[in-house]
Formats: structure tokens, C-alpha cells, sequence
């Protein structure tokens, strides 16, 4: 789940930090904003799954980054001191309201309710656009089983065809597009779909698909992808 922090004081970043990298593995933060400026960029640019909000920003507030962004696709989580906010924060379709100092339990119940919100919009996703060729081809998502790094390009594998999909895009690109949900990347050349995983070998290190492919996975990825099948 990619994830944006917007707050205004160091410590609050990295007491959150601390506090999602020692409970919540399956959280990828991939930028963090220190005025609501730089927020509307960045979240515009990345389009993260989550956004973690202050509402003090200085001059802005949190609810002026929102009211700037066009295409809300992301959840967010408001966290501030000020338990007067918690109403409009409601009203701004906040998916939860962290009141500073909030313990780990409730980051952890937080980031559970935007792992339950995603997965619900994630079903709504049924195709990708992808480029093929000299085509765009629609890809359901149901229907992957595998992807795999080729070059500068991948290759999709789809349930129930023995020849690739052959994808004039990074591997990288392709997992940006793709619902955290349902697709892990367990190496820096292998994505999976999880419901197409038979097994784990946590000594071997494969992951093992239903049509018996062995997917390696990094050392670095274990414990990540151990949340995100949830054991």
C-alpha cells in the first residue's frame, strides 16, 4: 500500500514512521510533505493508495490539500492534536482520526480499515490498459497469474495460456498500475497475484503457484509478504 505523509513537525514524522515500519510491513511510504504545497504535488504526481494528514500545516490546512487534489482515489487518515477537527474530518470522508499521541493498536486498526477500503475498490478494478505492441490491450486483472521482468519490457502471464503477454513496459511500471491487494512483488523481476498462490516454502524461499511455476522471493521481501498473505 503506497503511502504519502503530509505533516508539518519532524518528530511527528518520524514518530509515525517508527511506528508503521515496526507494525504495519505492508505499508510502503514513498514520500513525505512537510507543507501542503508540496502535498498537492506530490500526491498528484504518485498517486498513493493513503495519505497519513496532518490538519496544522502552517499556512494551509489539511483540509485545504484535499480540497485541491482533483481525482481523490487515495484513503486518508488524519492525524493531528486538536480533537475539535474530528467532525470535519467525518464530513471530508476521512477513512479514520488519529488523535497525537496515538498508541500502535490504533495505527495498526487504522491501517487495517484502509487495507478493508481498498480491497473493496479493488474489485471495481477489473482491467489495466496496457501497452502491447503497436496496441493497447485491456487486461483483466483477474486473469494474471504471474508477471516477470524481460529487459525493459515484462511479460504477463494469464491464466489458462502457455505464450506470455509480451508488455512494452518496466516491470516497475506495470506493478504501479496494479492493486496492492491482490499482486506482491516477491523480487525485483517476479509480481504475483495471490489468488493463484498454492504455497510458501519459507526455507526454500519460493513462493509456488497453482500450475506449479516457482516464484523466488528476496530476502528483504519475507517478512512483507508474509503480512500481505496473512500469516
Amino acid at each position: 500500500m503506497k503511502a504519502i505523509i503530509v505533516e508539518d513537525e519532524q518528530t511527528g514524522v518520524e514518530n509515525l514512521k517508527i511506528k508503521l515500519e515496526n507494525n504495519c510491513p505492508g505499508v510502503d511510504i514513498i514520500a513525505i510533505c512537510n507543507t501542503g504545497e508540496d502535498a498537492i504535488v506530490q500526491i498528484s504526481n504518485l498517486q498513493p493508495d493513503l495519505i497519513f494528514l496532518d490538519i496544522s500545516l502552517g499556512s494551509m490546512t489539511g483540509f485545504d490539500v484535499l480540497a485541491r487534489v482533483q481525482h481523490v482515489s487515495f484513503e486518508v487518515i488524519f492525524t493531528t492534536a486538536y480533537d475539535n477537527y474530528a467532525i470535519k474530518a467525518i464530513k471530508n470522508k476521512a477513512l479514520d482520526f488519529l488523535l497525537k499521541p496515538f498508541t500502535e493498536d490504533e495505527l495498526k486498526e487504522a491501517v487495517q480499515k484502509a487495507w478493508a477500503a481498498l480491497s473493496r475498490k479493488s474489485l471495481t478494478t477489473r482491467q489495466i490498459a496496457l501497452n502491447v505492441g503497436h496496441s493497447v490491450r485491456m487486461i483483466n486483472l483477474e486473469d494474471i497469474v504471474w508477471i516477470d521482468a524481460a529487459d525493459n519490457n515484462c511479460q504477463i502471464y494469464l491464466n489458462g495460456n502457455n505464450e506470455p503477454i509480451k508488455v512494452t513496459r518496466t516491470l516497475k511500471e506495470v506493478y504501479l498500475k496494479l492493486p496492492r491487494q491482490i499482486f506482491f512483488k516477491t523480487h525485483r523481476s517476479f509480481v504475483i497475484n495471490r489468488n493463484f498462490v498454492d504455497r510458501y516454502d519459507t526455507v526454500e524461499g519460493y513462493v509456488y503457484l497453482q500450475n506449479k511455476r516457482k516464484i523466488s522471493v528476496s530476502k528483504g521481501n519475507k517478512d512483507e509478504l508474509l503480512s500481505w498473505l496473512g500469516a
